[in-house]
């Protein structure tokens, strides 16, 4: 299916699931997302939005994010705050809570999405770069669910969704660290929403697949075929998304394909997963 016509396709979808009255829970509510400059960052931006949520966008590209606010704010009627900020590092993780703590924001969302991907040999890979990816994926998505979700729980109400992948279910050779960040979080996330629940704090952790995204460009990574066949929008990972985050669900696995992918992996010898997964990825 064609960009424009799978846009059309998931903006109709998106309209239904408003009537439906499935996302009424997020309207005149305030989400942070972290990693809105593109891809499904900005989905969610877009999403949240039309569902009558203000937002505080977060990223590196400043520029990105102030076009993203302008669009959102002239389309939907919603506030939009932009923070620029480098996430990779603690400094900037607390940079970010103190901007937002001086402007007296209170979040009810957090829509936990920055990350990215780098994919070489383990002993060749950059020292810097495994810090900045570490860092990011796992530390400060760490403590922004820590203080946010501190906020959440003394209110008793709020969204915590963190984003993690289908690589959280397998070793794979060549994105070995990636894949092992992504693990952290779907336990993190599984364990933080049983223990959020009695705040009433809802956690729900997203696995998308592979995502028509700037993701593979960021990771140095080439995609092969098979891989290219399985591609989502970043549109249809959101909308699942979301479905989910307002039902309280614990998990998300975007699109049938990668159900099923995950399924099968409890069904292959723990021998076997590296491999095999480096014969589909590489």
């Amino acid at each position: 299916m064609p960009c424009t016509c799978l846009r059309t396709y998931n903006e109709v979808l998106l309209t239904m699931i408003f009537k439906e009255g499935k996302m009424k829970v997020f309207s005149g509510q305030t989400a942070l997302v972290t990693g809105a400059s593109s891809g499904i960052g900005a989905e969610f931006a877009r999403a949240l939005s039309k569902a009558g949520c203000h937002l505080v966008l977060v990223a590196r590209r400043e520029d990105r994010l102030q076009v993203l606010k302008k669009e959102l704010e002239e389309s939907y009627g919603i506030k939009v705050d932009v923070i620029p900020a480098d996430l990779s590092t603690i400094q900037g993780c607390e940079d970010l809570i103190n901007k937002i703590d001086k402007k007296g924001l209170s979040i009810d969302i957090l829509i936990n999405n920055a990350g990215f991907g780098y994919e070489g040999e383990f002993i060749s890979q950059s020292v810097e770069r495994l810090k900045e990816m570490i860092g990011l994926n796992i530390s400060t998505l760490t403590f922004l669910a820590k203080h946010f979700g501190g906020l959440m729980a003394k209110k008793q109400s709020g969204y915590i969704l963190l984003t993690s992948s289908v690589g959280a279910f397998t070793p794979c050779p060549r994105i070995a660290v990636y894949d092992a960040t992504k693990a952290y979080v779907l336990l993190f996330g599984e364990a933080l929403n049983n223990e959020l629940k009695k705040h009433k704090v809802k956690v729900t952790t997203l696995c998308p697949g592979a995502t028509r995204t700037e993701f593979f460009d960021v990771a140095g990574q080439t995609l092969n075929i098979l891989v290219k066949m399985t591609l989502m929008s970043p549109e249809s990972v959101v909308i699942k998304s979301l479905k989910g985050l307002s039902r309280g669900k614990s998990l998300v696995i975007p699109g049938l394909l990668n159900k099923l992918t995950v399924l099968g992996l409890w069904f292959l010898p723990r021998a076997l997963l590296a491999p095999v997964a480096k014969r589909v990825m590489f």
